[in-house]
């Protein structure tokens, strides 16, 4: 009983091995197999720019033993591309640099800035252990300045002392065409060799803005000085050498407004003007005045006759160009036929008036004088001339009437004084149009004129050019023949009369004059015969007579010294 309960109060001692720990199954010196990277890869920067982390690796082990290699001081060469996308380490001036690792295995490269070159590119990392890593970075254009451009309006004036109506503003964009916010752009306003400049609101001739997210930067309001005359200003940016310019002009309190081009106009009932209403604006010393304010105003006649800008209203504001000129838009004629007036103005000015009429639809054109003629190369009497009427007979004035010159088959023809064949004219109050001077052109024959205007039918006319004056007679076949005694010749006698240009002359008198003996007419011994409208004049019948022999019939155009001569033989 006691032996038991011994063995009871004895400790049992169990052996049981301890397990054994990893650090037992490292290596006693051990070296990095990787290396890791820690910061710097997958940026972006601008070209020209810094990339904001520095490129970091770090050396480690895979393993999961601690690396007992001293790895203080070992070096790590960082290598961005030789060209295209690239970079420049700060320390080394180059696309390469060397670092020593510290203590912990950690290298980081000095900081490295963008070359001018976009696009992506990777910088390798090397060691003597024969890693390596690599990262990928990316150049870009985007948000870098690459141009600025003056934004409309780049050409105003302003009265002297006045403030210009709107502020100097410019854009500022990247290489892709982007706008680029927060750019500083600098504003200067120069001076004119008169002596003529502006100045900011608040003093001074320059002036700082910021571009916004559109890429605009605005000026603040700038006044004229005293002095009129011309001068620049410009907007520049940091990093360019291009500026953006402006034309400015100071002008002289004194203006004068006109209407520059025909100020009496005219349409047809509910017709569109032909053209607007033109204005111009001039100061003291006779020089554009740009960016005046023109209200152009359409009044309405007393017989309701009146007109309505395109849009429907009666007046507009329109501001002049670089030349002073104003331009308002289309207008159309109501409903009533008749007279009315339209003004334009600008302050301190007297106004420009225009006088304009709608006429009623037009019916027929009518002519006193439809046929006239005149010798070629010469000038026919009258202008062609034709009268416009609606269809109550009244005269329509202010339309427009266009008169044109046909040629014929033949090549008669003619031309307006100046060589044109058509041109055109306006009615006056008579409803009368008259078209310039008629020149005949060098060949005879008739040439068709015509004068037509909207809503009514062509107006035909026929001018007749005629030959000038005989230059030139030819005997005709019967020149060289022969007869017996007491006979007659075969073939009469016959000559052509034509002028210097080679045309047929009609009604020329032609005297044939046979020997005193020999051959005779019946009439006697001379005829006189005139030419057809074909130039031809035939002589009577010719008798041989009872001598034979050679003899000699001359033909004379009368108040010429035109003659032709027929051999002729009687047997």
């Amino acid at each position: 009983m006691k032996r038991a309960l011994f063995l009871l109060l004895v400790p049992v001692v169990l052996s049981v091995a301890a397990p054994r720990s990893r650090a037992d199954s490292c290596p006693t010196t051990n070296s990095p197999n990787t290396l890791k990277l820690v910061a710097g890869s997958r940026q972006t920067s601008q070209l020209g720019k810094t990339f904001l982390t520095n490129l970091q690796v770090q050396f480690a082990n895979t393993n999961g033993c601690a690396i007992t290699d001293a790895l203080g001081g070992i070096p790590v060469v960082f290598t961005a591309p030789g060209s295209g996308p690239s970079g420049t380490f700060a320390t080394s001036g180059s696309n390469q640099v060397t670092v020593g690792a510290d203590s912990n295995g950690n290298a980081a490269a000095p900081p490295l800035t963008a070359n001018d070159t976009a696009g992506y590119f990777n910088v390798t990392v090397t060691t003597v252990y024969g890693l390596t890593a690599t990262f990928t970075l990316e150049n870009t254009s985007r948000g870098v300045v690459a141009s600025i451009a003056a934004v409309a309006p780049t050409s105003q004036s302003a009265t002297v002392n006045a403030i210009y109506a709107a502020a100097l503003q410019a854009r500022v964009l990247d290489a892709t065409g982007q706008p680029v916010q927060g750019v500083s752009v600098a504003f200067a306003l120069g001076d004119g060799t008169t002596g003529a400049g502006a100045s900011f609101l608040g003093g001074g001739a320059q002036t700082t803005a910021l571009t916004n997210a559109d890429g605009y930067a605005t000026s603040p309001a700038f006044v004229a000085n005293g002095t009129p005359g011309r001068f620049t200003a410009t907007a520049a940016t940091s990093g360019l050498s291009s500026v953006a310019t402006y034309a400015l002009d100071n002008h002289a309190t004194s203006t004068t407004i006109a209407a520059d081009g025909d100020a009496n106009l005219s349409a047809s009932v509910n017709g569109a003007y032909a053209s607007p209403l033109a204005a111009r604006v001039v100061d003291a010393s006779g020089a554009p005045v740009e960016g005046a304010s023109v209200t152009f105003a359409l009044a309405q006649g007393a017989g309701g006759a009146g007109a309505t800008f395109v849009g429907g209203s009666a007046q507009a504001t329109v501001l002049t160009d670089a030349q002073g000129r104003a331009t308002s838009p289309s207008l159309v004629a109501n409903a009533t036929a008749g007279r009315f007036t339209a003004t334009a103005s600008t302050p301190g000015a007297a106004a420009a008036t225009y006088q304009l009429v709608n006429h009623a639809a037009a019916a027929s054109l009518v002519s006193a004088q439809t046929s006239q003629s005149a010798q070629v190369k010469g000038e026919y009497a009258a202008p062609l001339q034709a009268q416009l009427l609606d269809a109550g007979a009244q005269p329509v004035e202010g339309a427009t009437v266009t008169f044109a010159l046909a040629q014929s088959a033949g090549g008669a023809g003619a031309t307006f004084v100046g060589g044109a064949t058509q041109a055109t004219a306006v009615t006056d109050a008579n409803g009368n149009a008259t078209s310039p001077r008629v020149l005949a052109n060098t060949t005879a024959g008739s040439v068709a004129a015509t004068a037509t205007a909207a809503g009514a039918q062509a107006l035909v006319y026929t001018l007749h050019n005629l030959a000038g004056r005989p230059a030139a007679i030819t005997a005709g076949s019967a020149a060289s023949q022969s007869a017996a005694v007491h006979t007659r010749f075969p073939i009469r006698l016959a000559v052509t009369v034509k002028d210097a240009n080679g045309n047929e002359v009609a009604g020329a008198t032609v005297t044939f004059t046979a020997p005193a003996r020999g051959p005779h007419f019946a009439a006697g011994r001379s005829v006189t015969v005139t030419t057809g409208d074909d130039g031809v004049a035939v002589a009577p019948a010719l008798a041989a007579g009872a001598h034979r022999g050679g003899f000699v019939v001359t033909a004379r155009v009368r108040g010429t010294s035109l003659s032709a001569a027929f051999a002729l033989v009687v047997q």
